[in-house]
């Protein structure tokens, strides 16, 4: 069952077209990474699955409704890529008052103890790091138990650490039945965690479809080899006549290396194409 659906989804802001026609699905239960360098469209299409923009043309439904429509607000959890508390309240204060706009709530200890925000209960927002307004951020779009997550750029500001508890407290909520759609850049870590991937650059999607189909249609090769005590780094679709070739023209060449190509790799292999 798909919670999101896109048909030909465009926005203009006057004469620019931020999207240009985009069509996607999110089906129920998945972790979805949705990717793009900046300008692409990611944040514009994140703010129309929230109701907060209404595309210019184009067909979106989320749990088959409008997303502007009230009753989804309960359903749906987001925490944004830029996050502003005012700096005197406290963390629990905050989670209180965000606590309150549901009738049916996530308990607060339970956010506390599951995203390490016991140490923080009491602390000014104003003193609060990046990395734990980004904990604060994702307790609160878990407060009200969302069927949808949505998080925009969820790792920023986090230390390593930090990330990986991140990844496992997503990786619970979808073993609970929740349903994730996530903004990054981070290619290396969603490889690792998303199941499904959407690729769209300058408004458009170059690819929607699981991250094996994307390294199964770019046959890259990495390539890496030390001639004359420096190291040389190519990329190739056809490794075997690489090297037969290399043999022939730097004999001299140690340390050959073939490798599979990365997601950010394949990506960029993809924006070449198009």
């Amino acid at each position: 069952m798909a919670l999101i659906e896109v048909e030909d989804l465009k926005k203009n802001y006057g004469s620019k077209e931020a999207l240009k026609g985009i069509s996607f699905s999110v089906l129920q239960g998945s972790i979805t990474a949705f990717l793009g360098p900046n300008g692409a469209g990611k944040s514009t299409t994140l703010k129309i699955l929230l109701g907060l923009r209404r595309p210019t043309s184009g067909r979106v439904q989320v749990f088959g409704k409008p997303p502007w429509s009230a009753e989804l607000k309960t359903k749906i959890g987001y925490a944004s890529q830029e996050l502003s508390f005012p700096p005197h309240l406290k963390v629990h204060e905050v989670l209180s008052f965000v606590k309150n706009h549901f009738e049916d709530p996530e308990d607060i200890a339970t956010l506390e103890s599951r995203l390490q925000l016991g140490r923080l209960m009491n602390q000014q927002m104003g003193g609060l790091s990046g990395g734990e307004k980004r904990r604060l951020g994702l307790a609160c779009a878990l407060l009200g138990k969302p069927e949808l997550l949505i998080l925009d750029e969820p790792t920023t500001g986090l230390d390593l650490e930090s990330r990986q508890d991140l990844w496992r407290e997503i990786t619970a909520y979808q073993k609970q039945g929740g349903t994730i759609l996530l903004s990054t850049h981070d290619l290396h870590e969603v490889s690792t965690i998303a199941e499904k991937i959407l690729l769209i650059d300058q408004g458009q999607v170059l690819f929607h479809g699981a991250i094996k189909e994307v390294l199964s249609q770019i046959e890259l090769k990495k390539v890496t080899y030390t001639f004359q005590k420096s190291e040389e780094i190519h990329f190739t679709e056809n490794s075997d006549e690489f090297v037969k070739k290399l043999v022939q023209e730097k004999p001299q060449f140690t340390d050959l290396r073939i490798h599979h190509a990365t997601l950010e790799e394949a990506f960029l292999k993809i924006r070449g194409r198009k």
